[in-house]
């Protein structure tokens, strides 16, 4: 279990809570630190107490922010600053949750108010201690070292980042190196002294060198630490040898030796050689003047053609589009008004078939003369029957075929019987008084269709007219033509007619398709929309006209794909233009860049 602390300002950048773990994997396991960056606190002693920031123990998994930082020694003075200042950058605004058994209350109260005090000096050690709970126990201000005056020594000091470890991987925090000004054992000056400045870590092709300052003790100062000043510009550091006196004079030992005055020369020089380097550093930019000019250049024609592509493509784009949908309603609309007249052509005729079958006191010879002739001048008509209904079983009262066109298909009269019980279900609706229009097609050699209308004898609707034709009769229409795909479906989404044959032949339901879908569900008789077929694969425009016979509809469709192949070609032409366009800019923008970029260099120079 985590015992939470209250939250501490720390660093004046973030806040930090100290957890108390009792040292169980369960408890880490729960806790997930999502509203900061946890640290896991540890420790061990080797000659003296050293603390790190590790990983979870025992290889517990934990995928959120942490910081991570290998074993330090309280002692080391310089690294323990390096890490307070790298840990007040790192965890600016976040909150820093420490995670720490109870044997390690005070060692972990004690470095973090170290890290506080280390971070800034101007406030009082009791106020630190008060505020990490370290009253009345064991200081966290380690105690003034005094000893003898020691000769200043310079020398770079590289600490361990300071690593961030996340879901998103490992980030190092290096962002100082450190300069210390040591002392050696030459005089009697009391207190331990170190002069740290800090550098980019990016300015190490400059050659690093200490600057020997006046050095101020404080015999009241809790760390007894000289801070060098930053580096300004990516300056060089530069020092000039001192000798005793001023090491004396440095240490405030020997205040009556006279300083010697550095000449006024020496100082121009120094301001020349460093304003010098600081122009230097400007000129050296990651980019050239070439490379800019090229890259904006590029920027703007890429953009502007694009621009120019792209709405060009969106407005070509609709207007074929508009087009399309215009051609495919028309055609609809023709087509669905074509095959509309001729299937009430076949039912007109077919009634005057059943008359005349019907018709009482007319010679059977003449009858007989009448079907033949009907039937030579209409050769799709290959069956016609009257039926009447006997406790829902359709009766067949007459029937007659068309001998020839039997005969040249080797279809039989137990086909077309075969026909009729196998719709028998669907037949029966036209004693309610509906037009029936089906496939017949299955079982037969060539496509056909029936139609099935109510018929009167003796002055009631109790006969219903069976009519079987040959596709034939209006497949014309429906031949492939362009880029349009047009068929016709009945009421309940069977095709009837359509370019391939052997959907016919099949009687494919075609009610998945979605624009044969909405014909079905729509009031109107007439429609339009644009769709994605999963079966038949890609995009489709798709219009639909109602016959009126049956809930029959005509429906075209285009592919978007091979509809708008012009816009495609026409954007494939503009890019390979932007391109070869593109290319004699970034030509002629290097050669005449040089002729600006040239003399700049030489007036630098």
């Amino acid at each position: 279990m985590l015992e939470i602390s209250a939250e501490i300002p720390f660093l004046r950048t973030s806040k930090l809570t100290f957890l108390v773990w009792d040292e169980t994997p369960g408890s880490l396991e729960s806790w997930n630190g999502d509203d900061g960056i946890t640290i896991f606190f540890q420790t061990r002693r080797t000659r003296e107490l050293e603390f790190r920031f590790g990983p979870p123990p025992w290889g517990i998994q934990f995928p959120n922010n942490r910081f991570e930082y290998p074993y330090v020694s309280v002692h080391q003075i310089s690294s323990n600053k390096y890490l307070a200042k790298a840990l007040s950058t790192a965890s600016e605004g976040k909150n820093l949750f420490v995670i720490y058994p109870k044997s390690l209350e005070v060692e972990v109260r004690s470095v973090f108010a170290r890290l506080e005090y280390l971070y800034d000096d101007r406030i009082s050690p009791d106020r630190i201690s008060h505020k990490f709970g370290l009253t009345g126990k064991t200081s966290s201000i380690p105690e003034i070292v005094s000893g003898k005056t020691k000769e200043i020594e310079t020398k770079v000091l590289s600490f361990p980042p300071l690593e961030l470890v996340g879901s998103s991987g490992k980030t190092k925090i290096r962002q100082f190196e450190l300069t210390t000004i040591g002392v050696g054992e030459n005089g009697s000056s009391n207190g331990h002294h170190q002069a740290e400045s800090y550098l980019p870590s990016s300015e190490s092709s400059i050659e690093k060198e200490s600057v020997v300052s006046e050095v101020e003790t404080d015999p009241n100062h809790p760390y007894d630490l000289i801070e060098s000043s930053f580096a300004s510009d990516g300056g060089d550091f530069q020092s000039e040898p001192a000798d005793s006196n001023d090491k004396k004079r440095a240490l405030g030992d020997s205040p009556s030796i006279e300083n010697k005055p550095i000449p006024e020369s020496k100082d121009k020089q120094s301001d020349v050689i460093e304003s010098g380097l600081a122009i230097e550093s400007n000129v050296n930019t990651k980019f050239s003047l070439q490379l800019k000019m090229m890259g904006v250049i590029s920027l703007l024609f890429v953009l502007s053609v694009a621009s120019i592509i792209i709405f060009a493509s969106f407005y070509f784009k609709r207007s074929i589009e508009l087009q399309l949908r215009d051609n495919n309603i028309r055609i609809a609309e023709i087509i669905g008004s074509k095959v509309k007249s001729d299937i009430l052509g076949v039912v007109e005729k077919g009634r005057q078939i059943a008359i005349t079958l019907t018709t009482q006191g007319l010679p059977e010879e003449d009858r007989k003369l009448l079907l033949k002739t009907f039937f030579q001048n209409d050769k799709e008509f290959i069956y016609l029957g009257i039926f009447e209904k006997r406790d829902n079983i359709l009766v067949m009262k007459r029937e007659v075929f068309n001998e020839e066109e039997l005969k040249k298909s080797a279809v039989t009269e137990d086909d077309f019987h075969a026909v009729v019980n196998r719709n028998r279900d669907e037949l029966a609706e036209a004693f309610n008084g509906q037009a029936v229009l089906l496939n017949s097609s299955p079982g037969f050699v060539e496509p056909s269709f029936a139609i099935a209308i109510p018929t009167a004898e003796n002055g009631e609707l109790d006969n219903a007219l069976v009519i079987i034709v040959k596709l034939d009769k209006i497949i014309g229409a429906f031949s492939k033509k362009g880029i349009e795909t047009t068929f016709l479906v009945n009421g309940s989404g069977t095709v009837l007619a359509h370019p391939k044959e052997d959907l016919v032949l099949a009687a494919t339901d075609l009610t998945t398709m979605p624009i044969v879908k909405t014909m079905l569900t729509s009031a109107p008789s007439t429609g339009q929309m644009s769709y994605l077929d999963e079966e038949l694969g890609g995009s489709y425009l798709g219009s639909f006209q109602k016959i009126g016979f049956a809930d029959a509809g005509v429906i075209t469709i285009v592919s978007e794909e091979k509809a708008f192949a012009d816009v495609y070609k026409s954007q494939k032409t503009n890019l390979y233009i932007a391109g070869i366009g593109l290319c004699s800019a970034l030509i002629f923008v290097f050669f005449f860049s040089k002729t600006i970029t040239k003399p700049v260099l030489q007036l630098l120079t």
